[in-house]
């Protein structure tokens, strides 16, 4: 029997490529004692907006209340508004559903690809699924582009 091997984030990786410049980042942050608001959010925030193309972008402390935020924005905020995902995730991709007021609709995933099965997503959309949050398993991209036909 073969051991699944789930691949991580690989940290130690990313922190050898940027090592030098993210002490110096974080140094001159702690140097100057004021953590956020801060110069260093605002700047990361325009680059980030410019980056995307976007007007503005709000800079958040987890990809958590990124999901909540958006959640929320797209609400017609009443009862029984639907996000379809998946439910073999952590707390905090699907935490963010119910925190925003949403009722998760849970979609059976792909066994290979362990992502939400778009073969089986569009039967569990109705009138009231306000979106369908599809997260990437494991260093597996979900199938966007049938997400997005859908």
């Amino acid at each position: 029997m073969s051991k699944l091997r789930i691949p991580g984030n690989r940290l130690d990786q990313r922190y050898k490529a940027l090592g030098e410049e993210l002490d110096e980042a974080v140094a001159k942050v702690i140097s100057r004692g004021v953590f956020t608001p801060s110069m260093e959010v605002e700047a990361f925030e325009e680059e980030f907006a410019n980056y995307v193309g976007m007007r503005y972008a709000i800079g958040v402390a987890s990809g958590s209340i990124a999901v909540m935020l958006a959640l929320m924005a797209i609400s017609n905020k009443k009862s029984g508004d639907e996000v379809v995902s998946v439910a073999n995730v952590d707390i905090s991709a699907s935490a963010p559903i119910t925190h925003a007021g949403a009722r998760p609709v849970w979609v059976d995933i792909n066994p290979r690809t362990y992502n939400i099965d778009p073969s089986k997503l569009e039967a569990s959309i109705t009138s009231d699924t306000r979106a369908i949050l599809a997260v990437h398993m494991y260093g597996n991209p979900a199938n966007m582009q049938s997400i997005l036909d859908i």
